[in-house]
């Protein structure tokens, strides 16, 4: 089982941002986030999520869900989980962007920048 469940009244959190509880379950696996909403609305966020993971099943490679958006301006980095594609499972792994490490970074094409998964 994949969920991500909000919770539904928004409030600031330790560092002045609006923010919505969050989860993501996979199987028995479950962590606790926060979503920032005041640049991106929880339906920015799910419109996101959608086109990622039709774009990477479509490619059977991987998806990134975005889970912390700023404005572009003043971003340093983006909070995601990548879900890759293998065979007939998913494995999914948190991820940070520091932007500043990307040439020409441009978060609507995230996808891009990211590396098939590699075991160690």
């Amino acid at each position: 089982m994949f969920n991500i469940a909000l919770e539904s009244k928004p409030f600031i959190n330790e560092w002045d941002d609006l923010v919505l509880s969050a989860s993501i379950t996979i199987s028995d696996f479950k962590e606790d986030f926060f979503l920032p909403i005041s640049f991106w609305s929880v339906k920015d966020y799910i419109s996101q999520w959608s086109l990622s993971l039709e774009e990477g099943m479509k490619r059977r490679n991987h998806s990134v869900l975005i889970t912390s958006m700023y404005p572009p301006n003043d971003l340093e980095f983006i909070q995601s989980w990548i879900v890759y594609y293998s065979e007939n499972i998913a494995l999914v792994q948190n991820k940070i962007f520091f932007v500043d490490h990307y040439i020409d970074f441009d978060y609507k094409k995230i996808n891009d920048f990211v590396e098939s998964r590699r075991e160690y």
